[in-house]
Order: C-alpha cells, then sequence, then structure tokens
C-alpha cells in the first residue's frame, strides 16, 4: 500500500493571515496609483492624437477644396482706379486686371489732402527739445 500518494492538490479556500493582507493592501494601493497615472497618460496621449488628426482633417479639406475648384480666396494688396468723372472708382486684381468691385468714391477721398506747414516757432522749440 506504500505505493499510493499521500497528497493530491486541489483547489481549496484560503484565508488570509494579516501579515499577507497588509501586503496585498500596499500592493493595491501602489497598483492603484499607477492605473490612474496611465489613464491620465492616456488621457492626454488620445486628445493630443486627436488635436492631431482634427488639424489634419482640416488641411486635407482645404487641400481637396483647393484641387476640385482650382482656385482659393487670398488676402491681395488691389489696386484703385479712380474714375473722377463718375464718382467711382474700381478695384482691380493685381495679376489678372480683373475689376474685383467698383465702388463709390467716399467724400472723405474727395477731400485734397494738404501738407501741413510748421509755424517758425514750433520748428525752433522743435530744436530746442533736441538739445
Amino acid at each position: 500500500m506504500s505505493d499510493l500518494p499521500a497528497t493530491t492538490i486541489k483547489y481549496v479556500k484560503h484565508t488570509f493571515t494579516k501579515e499577507e493582507m497588509d501586503e496585498m493592501q500596499k500592493k493595491l494601493a501602489l497598483k492603484t496609483a499607477e492605473l490612474r497615472r496611465k489613464e491620465e497618460e492616456k488621457k492626454a496621449i488620445t486628445s493630443q492624437f486627436g488635436s492631431a488628426i482634427t488639424q489634419l482633417q482640416t488641411e486635407t479639406l482645404s487641400l481637396a477644396d483647393s484641387v476640385n475648384t482650382g482656385y482659393e480666396h487670398r488676402s491681395t494688396d488691389c489696386l484703385i482706379k479712380y474714375d473722377w468723372k463718375k464718382g467711382m472708382k474700381d478695384i482691380v486684381h493685381p495679376d489678372t486686371g480683373e475689376i474685383i468691385e467698383t465702388l463709390v468714391i467716399t467724400d472723405d477721398e474727395r477731400q485734397m489732402k494738404f501738407p501741413v506747414k510748421e509755424k517758425k516757432k514750433d520748428k525752433e522749440k522743435k530744436k530746442d527739445d533736441k538739445k
């Protein structure tokens, strides 16, 4: 009868000792803190990627529109051609010569601007101030 095993492995309930509980509580606290940090890192990274993806989507759509239409709108220094007899002015595209807009000449534009001459006393005062 000595050939029979004296023990066997079974999956049974184990009640933890105070020392085991203390050790597990420390590990739990550390792992909980680590988990929170990782979740915060994930949120930050996800947010960064989300922003980058949104920016790329915006740029892609803008380029697609430009390719599809063949043009884009840009702020451009345009020429102003005055027709004093008609009281109108044309805003002209500098590259194409196309009239972009025709407007009425304003009263302010009709007023001539004269250079203001400084009085002799003002000139002398400025010279004295520089000294």
